[in-house]
């Protein structure tokens, strides 16, 4: 089913998949217009230029999301095109009326990651017993569904199936906020010296590990799905608030 595919994005995620598929005799292109991280990820995945992949992924931040999908969908009409982003809001509307062929789309997001980014920390075994969301309600054609089956099969993922505004509902309360939480606790430890702070015990450091995370990549996703975050940030305040009116 898949024989051959192009990773647009040569950061963490793409080039985990790139290792994974690579793994499982696929021919893999890494592309990324960053041409330090392009050629890393070549290296590890030593990727090849391919003309016609079976495959196209796009693993690119969010702002960049649905032009590089028309992009490849326009000059690749005969590849299956899935992108991979956190936050999917009006993304399946744009392509459809941007894209000729929207039949060769599909929409994923592995919910998989590290909070250390790039193709450096990139794992062949980084999606094995994950959840993928598979996003609902596009013009997806049944081959389209079949290549992003045996994808998430390859990866060692379980399929999901759930609509864009379920999916980034859902992801604004198991994903998303957890790392506003954990950025926000270690903020708040910046002001305890380090002497101190060698008295912590690993509940610490487990809550505090995502704040480790590309905040340039975390900016742009918590501004795209502000309006599901948004509520459910508001109804951990009420909690903490009224905790903290107990202590009193």
């Amino acid at each position: 089913m898949i024989r051959s595919a192009r990773i647009v994005g040569s950061g963490l995620i793409g080039t985990s998949i790139g290792l994974c598929l690579k793994s499982a005799g696929i021919e893999i292109e890494m592309v990324d217009i960053d041409l330090k991280s392009a050629q890393l990820a070549q290296d590890l995945v030593k990727s090849n230029q391919i003309s016609q992949p079976d495959l196209i992924l796009v693993a690119v931040p969010i702002s960049a999301n649905q032009k590089v999908i028309v992009e490849q969908l326009k000059a690749n009409p005969n590849s299956i095109v899935c992108d991979l982003a956190s936050v999917k809001s009006d993304l399946l509307v744009k392509v459809e009326e941007l894209s000729d062929n929207p039949e060769n789309f599909i929409s994923l997001h592995p919910m998989a990651g590290r909070e250390h980014s790039g193709a450096q920390n990139a794992r062949a075994d980084l999606f094995i017993g994950r959840a993928w969301v598979v996003i609902t309600g596009s013009k997806s054609s049944d081959k389209a569904k079949s290549v992003a089956d045996a994808l998430i099969k390859i990866c060692g993922g379980s399929p999901y199936q759930m609509s864009s505004k379920e999916h980034d509902l859902v992801v604004a309360q198991v994903s998303h906020l957890p790392q506003i939480l954990s950025s926000s606790l270690a903020a708040s430890l910046l002001e305890i010296s380090g002497d101190k702070l060698n008295i912590s015990g690993q509940g610490v450091r487990d809550l505090t590990r995502l704040a480790n995370s590309d905040s340039k990549l975390w900016s742009e996703i918590l501004l795209a799905n502000q309006s599901s975050i948004t509520p459910s940030l508001e109804k951990l305040i009420s909690h903490l608030q009224g905790l903290q009116k107990s202590l009193v």
